[in-house]
């Protein structure tokens, strides 16, 4: 059995991978319909279901955490365009 804080670890880690691509989902959702979208945030709703289930503690604090881990992580790309950009001048 695994611990809690192997959980929360990998936890942790999937927002972070899962956050990544939401800038481009996003992107792609504008020109092609919102159903990328909405499967996108499915995914991530079920597997951050999972993971709270199994980590049986307080839904709201790790809905809150995955929240703010996805946003952040799905800001990267925004700041590495704009970067580009930047360099571009």
């Amino acid at each position: 059995m695994t611990t809690k804080r192997k959980l929360f670890i990998w936890f942790t880690i999937a927002n972070l991978l899962l956050g990544y691509p939401l800038f481009y989902v996003f992107g792609y959702s504008v020109y092609n319909g919102a159903l990328p979208l909405l499967g996108y945030i499915l995914l991530v709703s079920l597997i951050n279901f999972i993971f709270i289930r199994l980590l049986k503690d307080n839904w709201l604090l790790l809905s809150m955490v995955a929240f703010v881990l996805i946003l952040s992580t799905a800001y990267i790309p925004v700041l590495i365009f704009g970067l580009k950009l930047l360099m571009k001048e």
